[in-house]
């Protein structure tokens, strides 16, 4: 009878165990499938591609007069219009303007033109960047194709000096938009199943919950850019 009590005691707490499932434990995604199991390169995107390929023009390739061990390497390579890379023993030039972003020690910067660079606060499928211009510059920031590398991104967007918003950008379809309920939604819309969580939402609530969404949505669909 003792046996036959504690079986059933077992089964109450495997359901229970279950039924106890939080939303967290829906999007679990292990560790070694997350987008942090890859080391980025150190160096300077020319496109999106080279961002997602993690293929970037690395110091070494760089001809200066500084050493790739100075810590103020990239930054000073980023003072200069342009700069002199070597590429399959080719001499080739990069002007700076053109650059689509660069990374350094992991974190990876997004032109935005007018010589300023945003850092990803947050990287996968899809990446935000948070923006602040400074006072001194203005009236607008643009990223067209000259302030993205040529890869035409398409965002257009005016920021008086020293305000700031978030862009979201979609490693899959290689377009950028600045952060608002209804980009969210077009950028997770192959997600049928977190959409429809996000559009029961009051509008105030999707308003609050933009950043949590675009977590949830990284973490349900795992990306590793290239070596």
């Amino acid at each position: 009878m003792l046996k036959i009590l504690h079986i059933i005691g077992l089964i109450l707490v495997m359901s229970l165990s279950v039924y106890a499932q939080t939303e967290d434990d829906y999007y679990y995604v292990p560790e070694e499938d997350s987008i942090v199991s890859f080391q980025l390169k150190n160096g300077f995107y020319k496109s999106i591609d080279d961002f997602k390929e993690n293929t970037p023009i690395e110091p070494s390739q760089v001809l200066s007069t500084n050493e790739v061990s100075n810590p103020d390497f990239i930054a000073d390579v980023l003072k200069k219009p342009s700069f002199r890379y070597l590429e399959n023993d080719t001499m080739k030039s990069m002007s700076v303007s053109n650059l689509f972003g660069y990374c350094e020690d992991g974190n990876v910067y997004l032109n935005m033109g007018d010589g300023q660079f945003a850092k990803m606060s947050s990287l996968g499928k899809i990446c935000l960047i948070p923006v602040r211009t400074q006072p001194s510059v203005s009236p607008s920031v643009g990223m067209g194709a000259s302030s993205w590398g040529g890869v035409g991104m398409g965002v257009s967007f005016n920021v008086t000096g020293g305000e700031s918003l978030e862009l979201i950008l979609h490693t899959d379809l290689d377009k950028a938009k600045e952060l608002t309920p209804e980009t969210l939604k077009e950028f997770i819309a192959d997600d049928t199943v977190l959409l429809e969580q996000y559009n029961i939402m009051k509008k105030r609530d999707q308003r609050k919950q933009m950043i949590a969404f675009i977590k949830k949505y990284n973490e349900r669909h795992p990306v590793s850019f290239a070596p």
